[in-house]
């Protein structure tokens, strides 16, 4: 299974800054909307150290580097933190982030220890087995100092199981390199505990149109199982926000160790 999440993201990499409209306008948003919600908590960039676990691109570490937070990058794909060292120049960043490659499933004998430690945009549910997401947690508990957070965000399966969509409606950018229009198509498990995603993104050029197809699979983590799994590897203060509240677009998980 993890052979699988790391082509769909190597093959992805490429594209996936494309999936938004303007990927610079939302990394900055991200990071203001992040940055909010870690002040309100006392955690401040100025003196706390901050680990994005499943950082992609770099999304979420230009944002908050940009607010200037000291942040390491890690993800299981290459080829995406090849794309996050390539887009770093793009970025004014207070702080420059640091990159690697690291799979959550395998825990580091000297683990580097941070006050803030998060993971966004529904990784975790690419962990389809309770062992596989509570080694994951474990994995991240274990980069946390005492009293630091933990930050995830999972697209809010609450709401999507009781009336599975079967795909998303499709996303239109017009870009400098021509037009691109993302969807997806969901194939949910008979009992709705998951469903496999096949991402398509068609390329327009002139006369030239090209479709790629990403598949991937994911569990459709509710909140409880989640909430569930973070007090089994000893982490507590267990809170929800969901994005009327914390202007993040998906409901955001906060636990402290």
């Amino acid at each position: 299974m993890r052979d699988s999440v790391t082509t769909f993201y190597d093959n992805l990499a490429d594209a996936y800054r494309y999936i938004f409209a303007d990927w610079h306008v939302s990394v900055r948003r991200q990071g203001k909307n992040i940055n909010r919600i870690l002040k309100a908590r006392g955690f401040l960039p100025d003196n706390h150290t901050l680990y994005d676990c499943t950082c992609g691109i770099g999304t979420q570490v230009f944002g908050l580097a940009e607010q200037g937070w000291t942040i390491h990058g890690t993800d299981i794909s290459s080829q995406a933190i090849a794309k996050a060292e390539e887009y770093r120049p793009e970025f004014d960043m207070m702080v420059t982030p640091t990159f690697a490659v690291a799979d959550l499933l395998k825990s580091p004998d000297h683990p580097t220890q941070y006050d803030v430690v998060v993971s966004f945009d529904n990784a975790i549910p690419h962990f389809m087995t309770d062992t596989d997401l509570l080694t994951a947690l474990r994995t991240m508990t274990t980069h946390l100092k005492d009293k630091g957070l933990l930050m995830i965000s999972i697209r809010d399966y609450d709401a999507l199981i009781k009336n599975p969509p079967k795909s998303t409606p499709p996303n239109v950018n017009d870009t400098n390199d021509g037009r691109r229009i993302i969807f997806q198509t969901w194939d949910w498990a008979g009992d709705l505990s998951s469903y496999r995603l096949n991402m398509y993104i068609t390329h327009h050029v002139g006369e030239s149109i090209t479709t790629q197809c990403f598949p991937s699979e994911y569990r459709a983590l509710r909140r409880d199982q989640l909430s569930d799994a973070l007090v089994q590897v000893g982490l507590q203060d267990i809170q929800w926000l969901m994005p009327d509240e914390s202007g993040y677009y998906q409901p955001i998980v906060i636990a402290r160790k």
